[in-house]
């Protein structure tokens, strides 16, 4: 069993409501790591350059600073956020970065649930899109949903496309500051009770293999898994350093 009961299910609507309430009450203090380079968006925005794509969609674009360095880097980027008040902070965000960035390419945030999103996208754009691109989301997101979020990034991408996806690791601090209320196969469900408490939930992952298991079953040629820390990640640093652990897919047939 991935899951054990409701206490322990992933829940990504009740994810998104808390950070609808953290977004309004102190965006500036827990957005302030999270907008560094990734190996995972450094791949991505170099995997699209050298094979002609030109458009992304991201899931969580939240303060916008990855769709910023992706269109800085010649890509036109769709955000699909659920807070809108993530998106006016993403829109100041890329007013405070003006001359500081060259961001040459169309920038567009919508407001909505990422999944019903994608599979929205995916009629309207299939096979249209060199990249779909979701960093510390799908960790919120249990495996129904997950395998929703696959299948049509699947099928919204071009032949030899590629999906870059993120998860926490069980090496990242909030692992230990959370309660454990149960497990799926690739690593413990932990809640924020002992720091937020509003009830948000994230997969922290210990063997990324049974997520690899879960996109190559739609379809993508999975890659080696990637891992790397985000220094001050968690609440500007207040909650430590940020552990990630990064899956990519290319869906075949370029």
């Amino acid at each position: 069993m991935s899951r054990i009961d409701d206490e322990s299910r992933l829940d990504a609507n009740q994810a998104a409501m808390g950070f609808d309430r953290l977004w309004h009450l102190q965006h500036a203090e827990f957005t302030r790591g999270i907008g560094a380079v990734t190996p995972m968006l450094q791949g991505l925005v170099e995997y699209c350059q050298t094979n002609g794509f030109t458009r992304v969609i991201e899931g969580g674009s939240g303060p916008g600073y990855h769709a910023f360095f992706m269109a800085s880097h010649g890509l036109e980027v769709m955000g699909i956020e659920h807070s809108s008040e993530a998106i006016e902070v993403a829109w100041d965000n890329l007013g405070e970065l003006n001359g500081r960035i060259h961001v040459d390419r169309k920038i567009e945030f919508v407001q909505g649930d990422f999944v019903a999103g994608l599979e929205t996208r995916k009629a309207e754009e299939a096979g249209l899109v060199g990249g779909v691109y979701a960093n510390a989301l799908l960790h919120f997101f249990d495996q129904p949903t997950r395998l929703r979020v696959y299948k049509a990034g699947y099928d919204v991408l071009s032949p030899g496309g590629m999906m870059a996806v993120s998860f926490k690791s069980s090496r990242d601090a909030l692992r230990n500051l959370g309660e454990v209320v149960g497990r799926e196969l690739a690593g413990l469900v932990v809640n924020d009770s002992k720091y937020y408490n509003l009830g948000i939930k994230r997969l922290f992952v210990e063997d990324p293999q049974p997520l690899m298991a879960e996109m190559s079953g739609v379809g993508f040629k999975v890659l080696a898994p990637l891992e790397w820390v985000a220094k001050h990640y968690n609440a500007g640093g207040h909650h430590g350093d940020g552990y990630f652990v990064g899956l990519v897919g290319i869906k075949p047939g370029a």
